[in-house]
């Protein structure tokens, strides 16, 4: 009879905290609409066509609602702007990878553990019409409300892929 009433407890405590991380959540995203949102420690994957690999950007994400535009600054330089009206589509990546150096140097244990990395692509139409994306990656702290704040601001369901 214990086991059941605390089991019970525990159920409870977990539903509510649940819902207060989703109300505080939501309440971050609802801010967050009202004016521009700034990501930080974000990195901007630029391609360029000759080169092979794409260099990673260190900057911000930064999403204006009063422009109604996205866009990547990385030492108070642009790197790209889109208006929401051009942005055709958004997919949302996570990835988890072993800890193999981590293993090997520090303990065994790591294995059993994987590192995460969160990316948004934007994919867009530029003035000219062609096709265009930017693949950003977004810093662990801040990816949920990040996702959330673009979904909100543009209007376009994001597609979510992530790796188990």
């Amino acid at each position: 009879m214990r086991r059941i009433k605390f089991l019970s407890y525990l159920l409870l405590a977990s539903v509510s905290i649940s819902t207060f991380i989703t109300a505080a959540g939501l309440a971050q995203a609802q801010k967050a609409d009202s004016a521009s949102s700034q990501f930080d420690n974000a990195q901007y994957y630029l391609k360029t066509p000759n080169e092979k690999n794409a260099k990673p950007i260190d900057g911000m994400l930064v999403l204006d609602a009063t422009a109604k535009t996205a866009r990547f600054v990385a030492k108070d330089k642009t790197q790209f702007e889109i208006a929401y009206s051009g942005i055709t589509g958004l997919l949302y990546e996570r990835t988890a990878t072993p800890r193999y150096s981590a293993a090997v140097l520090v303990s065994p244990l790591f294995l059993f553990s994987k590192s995460k990395k969160h990316f948004l692509t934007i994919q867009y139409k530029n003035p000219e019409g062609q096709g265009q994306f930017a693949l950003i990656r977004l810093d662990k702290k801040n990816w949920q409300i990040a996702v959330a704040t673009v979904e909100a601001h543009t209007g376009i369901k994001i597609e979510r892929a992530e790796e188990r």
